[in-house]
């Protein structure tokens, strides 16, 4: 379903309004993954940033837009999801893996070094 066209038609939707029900916050992390993966990082991270915005409380959403931002520089962000996803698993060793690389990235070295 998600050919040029219909990514295109997609993103249109999303970016007029579309993304108000967090019931397809799913989606909208889909239509980023396959933006991402079509070389369209900006849009596909335009997508995450939406999808985090509505449904935040969601860890499926969390883990993917974590992973999203990480993997599209915007680290900051990256650091952002992780913290929350640690907030809501402290058990989640490899999390604070990623949330201190995400922070070395940033340059909060403080940061990185303690969680």
């Amino acid at each position: 379903m998600l050919e040029s066209g219909a990514l295109d038609s997609c993103l249109d939707y999303l970016r007029h309004g579309g993304v108000a029900n967090p019931d397809i916050a799913w989606f909208i992390c889909r239509l980023g993954e396959a933006l991402f993966y079509r070389g369209r990082r900006g849009d596909a991270v335009e997508c995450g940033r939406s999808a985090f915005a509505v449904a935040a409380h969601d860890t499926e959403v969390m883990h993917f837009c974590a992973w999203l931002f990480s993997n599209c520089g915007c680290h900051a962000e990256a650091a952002a999801a992780y913290e929350r996803l640690i907030e809501r698993n402290p058990e989640w060793v490899e999390g604070y893996r990623h949330a201190s690389g995400a922070f070395a990235a940033i340059g909060d070295i403080a940061r990185a070094l303690v969680d």
